[in-house]
């Protein structure tokens, strides 16, 4: 029988990210503070290609918390005894587990901590996804429901803790001061800061190869160098309107099973010119730019997220792949398309086929100089910012944990005070999904959200 009061979870980091390794640990610090235990379990890259690296193991920061390694199923076994509720940052390797917990009787729930509209359900009883446009893309996707056993009504718009800052990295080597930060990459800090968002190199073409199976690696390769040219001569018209220039790479670039990093930087470093952001700094990096530029990135959620205006340029010089769930973000938003700057003009024609809809502009490319040196292109309606949010991200308020720690305690004491015969029966029966309607919460689609 599941116990009454909540005691002891085990907390499943997501996968390894080099711009914020600690993302995870506002959740488990919320949990600690009401007295409940959590065991902090690391995936490593032998469970998945996108996991902890050996030496994370190391770190202050995690022997502090007292993370364990995950490095098979054997040793998530072992970290489940005696734990009530496994919960799981999202992430796509991560279903085998939710698996082995739901037949050992043991509540599960997922939470967003991921770039984009990408969401990895691993949660059998409650998902907790960041807006409305993520969950509009799932159910609209009755298949892909299916597969994950979920139910509208068993997920919740709750945010996410991707911009959570819980060692206050932001405040390192004083990069929370826009002077500091300035004055590190050799900037004026009275000029604007404009941010590249470009696709990995190496990543990029593995997608391109991907999408487009029926192409000969001439014209992937093409495809890719294209690109990568548009790219530049974005940073040459920054260059020349007397912004502050600076790169950040694309998280893949960091993760070795998409891309080499020193690939990334012998690229960028054909540019004498253009600075790379340390990607410890992204924090404060967004804290400090002024506007963001991309082609075909999805930069421009993150951008706003912070308040700052995004600058899409020639995105449709760059055909996107005609796959129909690649344009799911399409069919789904509820905002007027394109930018925000045109908002009100309904427009007909719809500038960029990789992005519906952002907080800022869409140029091309011999209009990027005016466009930065006109102090308009900063400024950022608050209604329409506001509606953005409520949109791409429910709330930017640096809360999604606290939400998330609420929601788990809420869905536990259902479960102990209503289903104390849940969990010998999912142990034994396997079938979970037989249990949906039985065991429903609430009725109908409508999204639900945690205020």
């Amino acid at each position: 029988m599941i116990m009454s009061k909540l005691k002891r979870i085990l907390l499943i980091a997501g996968r390894y990210r080099a711009e914020n390794p600690y993302i995870d640990l506002g959740v488990k610090r919320r949990f600690e503070a009401l007295g409940i235990r959590v065991i902090l379990a690391l995936p490593m890259r032998s469970f998945h290609e996108a996991g902890f690296r050996p030496e994370d193991l190391a770190d202050p920061v995690f022997v502090r918390e007292g993370a364990i390694p995950l490095q098979d199923q054997q040793d998530f076994m072992r970290a489940l005894r005696g734990c009530q509720v496994v919960v799981f940052s999202s992430w796509k390797k991560q279903m085998q587990l939710a698996e082995v917990a739901r037949r050992y009787g043991k509540v599960s729930v997922d939470f967003n901590a991921s770039v984009g509209f990408d969401h990895f359900f691993s949660g059998h009883d409650l998902s907790l996804v960041k807006s409305d446009i993520v969950l509009r893309m799932f159910t609209q996707e009755p298949r892909r429901m299916t597969r994950f056993f979920l139910t509208p009504n068993k997920m919740i718009v709750t945010g996410s803790v991707l911009y959570e800052d819980p060692e206050d990295l932001v405040a390192q080597d004083g990069m929370d001061k826009r002077e500091r930060f300035c004055r590190f990459y050799g900037f004026d800090p009275d000029r604007p800061v404009a941010v590249l968002f470009p696709k990995a190199i190496l990543g990029f073409r593995k997608k391109a190869r991907l999408w487009f199976s029926d192409w000969s690696d001439a014209q992937v390769d093409d495809y890719c160098q294209r690109l990568r040219d548009l790219q530049i001569a974005i940073c040459e018209k920054v260059r020349d309107s007397g912004c502050n220039l600076l790169v950040k790479l694309h998280p893949s670039s960091y993760a070795s099973y998409w891309s080499k990093v020193e690939d990334e930087y012998e690229y960028w470093n054909q540019f004498p010119w253009i600075k790379i952001l340390v990607n410890t700094h992204t924090q404060a990096m967004f804290r400090h730019l002024d506007v963001g530029l991309g082609i075909n990135s999805h930069s421009a959620m993150d951008t706003a997220y912070f308040g700052k205006p995004f600058i899409y340029v020639d995105s449709d010089l760059i055909p996107p792949p005609p796959l129909p769930g690649f344009h799911a973000s399409d069919q789904s938003c509820l905002l007027p398309r394109g930018p925000s700057s045109h908002w009100d003009q309904n427009l007909s024609t719809y500038p960029n086929p990789w992005f519906a809809s952002w907080i800022g502009w869409f140029a091309r490319q011999e209009e990027l100089s005016a466009l930065l040196k006109d102090p308009a292109t900063y400024r950022v309606d608050p209604e329409q910012l506001q509606r953005y949010i409520d949109e791409f991200w429910l709330h930017n308020d640096g809360l999604t944990s606290r939400r998330v720690v609420d929601l788990v305690r809420s869905e536990y004491e259902q479960i102990a005070a209503h289903r104390s015969e849940w969990a010998s029966l999912a142990r034994w029966r396997g079938r979970y999904q037989d249990f949906l309607g039985l065991f429903s919460r609430r009725v109908g689609a409508k999204p639900f959200h945690h205020a």
